[in-house]
């Protein structure tokens, strides 16, 4: 349901305010085997993180690491890939700090291997592409 009443933009700011972001999140940690409805909820961070408040309110909320563990708990599903790719990439859009946490938190390699398995969407591989560039971007910083 989040999914659909995410579609329309002027819902982001009414589902952020009443805590969508953050049942969204539990939804997905509290039935982290159930593949359609990470596909679902996938979606729906994908479509709020469109706005690049709601993409920090996401990350804020741990969501960066519950995405990347549905992907890989569902590896073998092209769909939930599909979403999860979608759903990162707007997360780290134009905003090279959301991009740093996606790649410190383990981001590449998930997204690397969506892109790379056999079953892969065009669009999972068209969106992981273009997330692993904007990944490949960020420095790691070196200390000396």
């Amino acid at each position: 349901m989040m999914r659909y009443l995410s579609i329309n933009t002027t819902n982001h700011t009414m589902i952020v305010n009443a805590g969508g972001i953050g049942a969204v999140l539990a939804a997905m940690m509290a039935h982290p085997n159930v593949a359609g409805l990470q596909l679902q909820c996938f979606a729906a961070l994908s479509l709020l993180a469109e706005d690049d408040g709601n993409a920090t309110a996401i990350a804020a909320a741990g969501g960066i690491p519950v995405v990347l563990s549905a992907m890989t708990a569902h590896a073998g599903d092209a769909e939930v890939q599909e979403q999860g790719c979608l759903a990162l990439d707007n997360i780290g859009w134009s905003d090279t700090l959301m991009q740093r946490r996606i790649k410190d938190e383990g981001g590449a390699v998930v997204v690397q291997a969506a892109v790379a398995a056999l079953g892969a969407t065009a669009l999972c591989k068209e969106i992981g592409q273009e997330l692993l560039g904007k990944l490949s971007h960020i420095v790691d910083d070196l200390f000396f």
